[in-house]
Formats: structure tokens, sequence, C-alpha cells
């Protein structure tokens, strides 16, 4: 047994990885407990608790926000470099 790494780092216990939005729901990998000698124990978690489902939307909100804020920015760049 070995434990488990992702882009160089070993994964830790309570750590969460690679979190999908599935039509059903969210996916998750999560680490149940991790060591050095006996490797990792990572479980595929996949829930539509209301928790979990605010949680996603309230990070599409923050996601669509800070899109948008981007965007004006460039959009005041471009204005400002043409005049």
């Amino acid at each position: 047994m070995s434990a488990s790494f992702q882009g160089g780092t070993p994964i830790r216990r309570g750590e969460v990885r690679q979190v999908r939005e599935l039509k059903r729901g969210v996916q998750a990998h999560v680490c149940l407990g991790a060591s050095v000698t006996h490797g990792s124990a990572v479980v595929v978690l996949e829930t539509a608790s209301p928790k979990v489902m605010k949680a996603l939307a309230d990070l599409k909100d923050a996601l669509r926000e800070d899109a948008l804020a981007l965007y004006q920015a460039i959009q005041e760049d471009h204005l400002e470099a043409t005049g």
C-alpha cells in the first residue's frame, strides 16, 4: 500500500479533492486517514445534502461575481486604451 499523491503533495486526513458537480449532486474525494507507512484511505463521496447544495449555489454565485468583475475591468482597460 502507498500514500496517495496529487500534484507532488501527499493527501492528508480530512482533505477534500476533485470536487465535481453531477446531475444528482456533488462528488468529491475525501481522505479518511493517511499514514506514511500504511498509505491512505480515500472515499469517493456523492451527496446532494442541503448543506452541500447550498454551498455549491454560493460558490456559483461567487464565481459569477468574479467573472463579471473581471469582464468589467477588461472592458474599462479596453476603453482607456482606445480613448
